[in-house]
């Protein structure tokens, strides 16, 4: 049977949690929308139901630039990675399968010190189903809730 697991809250843990989102049966996530320019300012998917409709959640502000990547078929989040720095994330990769080395970085790859993170690597019966975590104006934390031990292969 499948259990669902949160990986983090990366960023600010003090924070209080104000967005959760996870995916229903077999939606499929089309597109992953971050919103960056300094820092990371807000995370969003267009999530699409067996029917065809798509709908698209974001959590955050709306500074920065909007940058979209597009999940080809067969293509999944396996994880993310970033940096954060003063409560805020400054930075921030989306991996798939397609791309272990990430989307992005998004936010300001110059920055100095600061935390970098990882989020653990997700195995075959593993499915991202979603992101949790706390954003303002600004991306304060971010965590992935993923389904372990689902046999899915994934998405």
């Amino acid at each position: 049977m499948a259990q669902l697991q949160r990986y983090g809250p990366y960023g600010d843990k003090e924070a209080v949690e104000n967005f959760s989102y996870k995916l229903e049966g077999s939606d499929r996530i089309k597109e992953v929308i971050v919103r960056a320019g300094f820092v990371v300012d807000a995370i969003g998917l267009t999530v699409a139901s067996p029917n065809g409709d798509s709908d698209t959640s974001t959590f955050g502000g709306n500074g920065g630039l909007e940058f979209k990547v597009k999940l080809k078929i067969g293509e999944y989040i396996t994880g993310i990675s970033g940096k954060t720095k003063d409560s805020l994330i400054s930075k921030l990769r989306i991996h798939t399968n397609l791309n272990k080395r990430g989307h992005g970085p998004y936010g300001n790859n110059e920055l100095k010190g600061g935390c970098e993170f990882n989020s653990p690597p997700l195995s075959e019966n593993d499915r991202f189903v979603g992101f949790f975590g706390t954003a303002h104006d600004n991306l304060v934390s971010i965590g992935l809730y993923v389904e372990k031990g689902c046999g899915c292969s994934n998405n």
